[in-house]
């Protein structure tokens, strides 16, 4: 697959100059998109940038929302059944009560337990739902998922007093099934994981004015990396 890339870097609105970007290299992935990313050079600014597709973020070795490659929705389950496939599998199998292997053995490619509660641990930091962040940042993130704040505390709350990965799994699906079924979800996610500290701000492409543009959803941030 071949991306459609921009022809203005990131760093374009610091003195609205003319940008001068061009494919640097392409970078191949060992693991998240089966096809390599691109890796930009403005000539003009002297920065490089790396093109994400839909759905993924930095670092990240599967989608954050359950968007296809060009963008488009992909429609079919419901409620937090609609993140199947994304980083929230770790959730979605613990709250069945499906525990991923705590050992490897020969053919067994599936991640192991540990990195399933490293997962969960990730997921509660990003949907604002881990007891010890900050309550501002609790607040910064039920807007940006558009999640009301009380469903918040009521899953923080559980997972305080109720220990175990099953329970930290249920709270989070609570959590996704109030994300609004909307064209912004991934943008909402990729924002709130920023506010979080999980991996850096984005800038998204808007195919429609074929422009790069800065995530309506982005806040000042609220505390710093973790």
């Amino acid at each position: 697959m071949r991306p459609d890339y921009p022809f203005q870097c990131p760093y374009q609105s610091s003195d609205h100059r003319e940008c001068k970007v061009s494919l640097d290299h392409l970078r191949d992935r060992k693991t998240g998109p089966c096809f390599a990313l691109y890796v930009m050079r403005c000539r003009l600014h002297q920065k490089g940038f790396t093109i994400y597709p839909p759905g993924h973020v930095p670092y990240g070795q599967k989608p954050v929302a359950p968007v296809a490659p060009d963008g488009s929705w992909i429609a079919g389950q419901r409620g937090a059944k609609r993140f199947t496939g994304t980083y929230f599998d770790a959730a979605l199998d613990a709250t069945d009560n499906h525990a991923w292997p705590h050992a490897s053995y020969d053919g067994n490619l599936h991640p192991r337990f540990r990195t399933q509660l490293r997962h969960l641990d990730r997921a509660a930091l990003l949907l604002g739902i881990k007891p010890d962040i900050d309550e501002h940042l609790r607040e910064e993130t039920s807007k940006i998922l558009s999640v009301p704040g009380q469903v918040l505390l009521d899953c923080t709350n559980l997972v305080q007093e109720q220990s175990g990965y099953q329970t930290l799994g249920t709270a989070i699906c609570n959590v996704l099934e109030m994300i609004p079924e909307m064209a912004s979800v991934f943008e909402r996610v990729a924002e709130a994981g920023a506010v979080a500290s999980l991996w850096p701000s984005a800038d998204f492409w808007d195919y429609k004015h074929h422009r790069l543009k800065v995530s309506p959803f982005r806040r000042v941030r609220t505390r710093a990396s973790p």
